[in-house]
């Protein structure tokens, strides 16, 4: 998923009804992803999750002269 905000990465997971856990910065073809790693709440299977952080990151950044 393409993220705007970091807070969009909690909204989703409480929609999936996720619980975060461990939370590493990934770099995949090009882009940085938010890998975490979750829980069901109902169930407690383990779930993996990546979110692509590329704006939030350039938005950080200063610009490029």
């Amino acid at each position: 998923m393409v993220v705007i905000t970091t807070d969009e990465e909690y909204a989703a997971m409480l929609a999936l009804g996720v619980k975060p856990g461990r939370q590493s910065l990934v770099r995949e073809n090009g882009s940085s992803l938010d890998l975490i790693e979750a829980t069901r709440v109902n169930s407690g299977e383990p779930v993996t999750l990546y979110f692509n952080v590329d704006r939030p990151l350039n938005r950080s950044q200063p610009p490029k002269q």
